[in-house]
């Protein structure tokens, strides 16, 4: 019989730097050798399966064998959701070096937040979609709605319409660099897939932070103004 859940249980398992470091890592949403994320976290191999399999047994992570290879990655949305909304808590780490500040500049511009963009870019396609009466105003944290499947913007962005499934097709999310809403659920899923086909953003090796590319750069201001100062 269930009394409560184990909160501690996944507070432990969060407490490492270097297993907080693997989890921002896969909160882009795609699979990662446990060897990327040893490099990631600043640790031996052998250590970083020691934290991969601490992370695994608090249901934070899933680890699919492949080949030689395992492969990492954030258990779900809700995972996802739940990390993100720690992070509008957490303190921001230190600035060490060029390096450092320049990587959080990009993460500030445009990132992936799970399978959804994220950061100034995130927030800017988001109001514009409410703008355009596409999706109803975002609370911070709830389910909301679609106002208008069909509008001249998508077929801009190249958003295919997602079918209804089991996620909800629009869901709030915090943003923790900007302190405003972006666009997740299927819908914000769609509109991620469709900047990276029409390349106006490219996925950074090592990282959640997404490049934009010069054709992505002039087409999204014509789109969305001076996005990055917004």
């Amino acid at each position: 019989m269930h009394t409560d859940v184990d909160l501690a249980r996944v507070a432990r398992a969060l407490a490492e730097p270097a297993r907080a470091d693997m989890v921002l890592t896969v909160l882009d949403g795609r699979q990662h050798p446990i060897g990327e994320l040893a490099k990631a976290a600043g640790v031996a191999a052998a250590t970083a399966t020691d934290h991969v399999r601490e992370l695994s047994d608090a249901g934070i992570v899933t680890v699919e064998p492949r080949g030689r290879q395992r492969l990492v990655a954030l258990s779900g949305p809700q995972v996802a959701t739940a990390i993100e909304v720690l992070s509008e808590i957490a303190p921001p780490k230190p600035v060490r070096g060029l390096s450092a500040a320049q990587r959080g500049n990009a993460l500030r511009v445009a990132r992936t937040c799970y399978d959804h963009p994220a950061g100034a870019l995130g927030v800017a396609l988001t109001a514009r979609l409410v703008d355009d009466g596409i999706v109803a105003e975002l609370e911070p944290g709830t389910i909301g709605a679609v106002v208008r499947a069909e509008h001249p913007t998508l077929g801009v962005l190249g958003v295919s319409f997602p079918s209804a499934g089991r996620r909800p097709m629009v869901r709030s999310c915090l943003d923790w660099t900007e302190r405003r809403p972006h666009l997740a659920g299927a819908l914000g899923h769609a509109v991620l897939d469709a900047l990276l086909a029409r390349q106006w953003v490219m996925r950074r090796p090592g990282d959640r932070a997404l490049q934009v590319t010069p054709t992505g750069d002039a087409e999204l201001e014509s789109l969305l103004g001076d996005w990055r100062a917004a």
